[in-house]
């Protein structure tokens, strides 16, 4: 039986636990900004770097987002820029540079917080741990912070997920997830967790809304 027309079969949520991403939801970001500063120190072609630093599968990423040794994760850039080196402080300068802050939903995040539990779960290296830490004061956002580099696996990973349900001492059916890559989401309502894929600040709060998330 079809839903009637204006009628939302969305299933209202009951738990008291919001999940969030982080890059792409809380802070908006661009590899190209790195690229462009790392292209003439390094002499490789803007385009290039783009290219390694924007993948979400390549080696590079996967080995910095799962808590690799810099020397490691920098030795596997080097060699898909096809160069001897990518030395740690120049990389670590304009690694930190592609961020900017989606200011409304911070404030949204500083009203959800008086009534839900905030928890941030993030693919990220400890570069971009610590500068966006200290940078978005994510210790007052997030009442706990889950990050992969420290896990040893990334989204959308299942481990990840359960990990994180075990260390909250949560069921699935008892937290919200929200994501801007389709794959995470996908990985989430694998395990029966209920998500919100994020377009836009303005639709993330009509999918709250449909669910019932109060902001008072």
């Amino acid at each position: 039986m079809k839903p009637k027309r204006g009628v939302s079969n969305i299933k209202k949520f009951s738990g008291d636990t919001l999940i969030f991403d982080l890059g792409g939801v809380v802070v908006f970001y661009d590899q190209k900004i790195a690229a462009k500063k790392l292209a003439p120190v390094l002499n490789v072609p803007e385009k290039k770097i783009s290219e390694v630093l924007s993948s979400n599968t390549n080696r590079f990423i996967n080995a910095m987002e799962k808590g690799q040794n810099p020397r490691v994760y920098l030795k596997i850039l080097a060699e898909e820029l096809e160069i001897k080196k990518v030395p740690y402080r120049i990389f670590k300068k304009a690694w930190e540079s592609i961020f900017w802050a989606n200011k409304d939903l911070i404030l949204l995040l500083c009203l959800l917080k008086r009534k839900y539990h905030l928890i941030l779960l993030s693919n990220l290296g400890k570069i971009h741990k610590n500068y966006l830490s200290l940078r978005y004061h994510l210790g007052y956002l997030f009442e706990k912070r889950f990050f992969s580099y420290k896990m040893r696996v990334r989204k959308p990973d299942e481990k990840i997920f359960n990990l994180t349900l075990k260390k909250l001492k949560v069921n699935p059916n008892q937290v919200l997830f929200i994501d801007d890559k389709p794959e995470n989401i996908e990985g989430a309502k694998k395990l029966g967790i209920s998500s919100i894929l994020f377009k836009n600040n303005k639709d993330l709060i009509e999918q709250l809304t449909k669910r019932g998330v109060s902001f008072k």
